[in-house]
């Protein structure tokens, strides 16, 4: 298993003023925002308007392997014409 460094990510402005005090509703917003524009990330810790999160190894191999699947499967369409 190899070790991937973190990464920061800056956390939108707009989430803290939507969140307006709420802890608990702040952490849903950013946990959101990372599963949406960063599906390989998950978040770990919070730091100020920083997010830190590491990689999600389990990502990747799901991506290699629809990867595969796919390309096998235009090449199916692409030897039947």
């Amino acid at each position: 298993m190899r070790v991937l460094p973190d990464v920061m990510i800056t956390i939108p402005h707009q989430y803290q003023c939507l969140a307006n005090g709420n802890k608990e509703l702040f952490i849903g917003y950013v946990k959101g925002f990372i599963r949406k524009n960063h599906p390989e990330l998950r978040p770990k810790q919070i730091r100020g308007i920083y997010v830190i999160c590491e990689r999600d190894e389990e990502f990747e191999e799901r991506k290699a392997i629809k990867q595969k699947t796919k390309s096998a499967s235009s090449r199916k369409r692409t030897k039947s014409k």
